[in-house]
């Protein structure tokens, strides 16, 4: 075991080799005087500003640099992983999150916007589930002005649950995205200026409009209010992947498929239908027909399209209709 820590010490820093010192039966890790090692120096600090107290003005430099020192979990090679480790690096993780919440809240007392992005986007690159450092980020981003960089943010964070766990985000980001599209600021902005930014934004995507699901539900919302206006019907479709035998598929095909559908979708769609990813496997849609025929015809063709592309016989499509206005459902694959 020593043999070999020398042998991953040198390959990181010839230096590192002296470090390891040994006599009478045992082994230890002694840096010298020009090394600094960040588990220590993490622990360091750890240990000056303690694991509950508040960060205040006088010991905030000592926050930061605690922060500054931890680079993530241990980095060891397979064979040297144990429950030792994994509970060490699980304890490390807890005092890095520690820190960092209350750094947060100190800077948050002064309105430090710029630092508390920093900080969080850092804390993410831990724990990319973090959903009190994503919230902190995107409220940060909208005191800063940076609405978009905010929605963004929301996105990212809603397409990563949805495409590694398949669920929604929690309640509490989705609840700060509604608190984005209601925010007065866009109230405040000038005719002109929104127009323009529509205009813009409308060019730059063609296709289906596709977007994450707590916006889906909100446009279906508004063509219930439309339906019995106009001579037109809306339907709601959920579109699945699955096996032929209706069996889950496989985790990286699934992936690879979703991702070719998502495309096959906004291609063959009308720019008015509406996509969102609703699970792992499944999409959901809102079009606009005028027979309940022209869905079924419009998902041939999504089916002919995606098959062209996907030349596999163990993933097949399997979609539901409903009208909204009759709540009719059938079933197709």
């Amino acid at each position: 075991m020593i043999s070999r820590l020398r042998v991953i010490l040198k390959e990181m820093d010839p230096a590192l080799v002296d470090c390891i010192k040994t006599g009478n039966g045992s082994a230890a890790f002694e840096p010298g005087p020009d090394v600094s090692v960040d588990l220590y120096e993490f622990e360091k600090h750890l240990r000056r500003i303690g694991r509950s107290a508040p960060c205040t003005e006088e010991n905030n430099k000592s926050f930061a640099t605690a922060l500054d020192w931890y680079s993530g979990d241990f980095k060891l090679p397979a064979d040297l992983k144990n429950a030792v480790t994994e509970r060490q690096t699980r304890l490390l993780r807890e005092d890095y999150c520690s820190v960092l919440y209350r750094y947060l809240q100190y800077l948050a007392t002064k309105e430090d916007d710029e630092e508390i992005i920093y900080r969080c986007r850092r804390g993410l690159e831990i724990d990319r589930f973090d959903e009190k450092l994503h919230l902190m980020l995107m409220e940060a981003m909208l005191r800063t002005g940076s609405v978009s960089d905010a929605m963004q943010q929301y996105r990212h964070v809603s397409e990563m649950y949805y495409r590694y766990l398949g669920i929604e985000p929690p309640a509490g980001i989705r609840d700060f995205y509604h608190s984005i599209v209601t925010s007065e600021k866009s109230m405040e902005e000038s005719l002109q200026a929104l127009c323009g930014e529509l205009q813009a934004d409308s060019l730059k995507k063609g296709g289906a409009y596709l977007c994450d699901y707590a916006a889906f539900k909100e446009v279906y919302n508004l063509m219930m209010r439309s339906v019995g206006r106009h001579d037109f019907k809306v339907f709601v479709l959920l579109v699945t992947l699955m096996q032929p035998d209706g069996s889950d598929v496989e985790p990286l095909l699934l992936d690879q498929s979703m991702g070719t559908l998502q495309q096959v979708l906004r291609q063959t769609l009308r720019s008015g239908d509406v996509i969102a990813r609703y699970s792992a496997s499944r999409f959901a849609l809102l079009l606009n027909m005028k027979q309940p025929d022209d869905s079924l015809i419009v998902m041939e063709r999504v089916k002919k399209n995606f098959y062209r592309r996907v030349h596999r016989s163990d993933v097949v499509i399997h979609y539901c209709v409903s009208c909204i206005e009759k709540s009719e459902e059938n079933g197709h694959n």
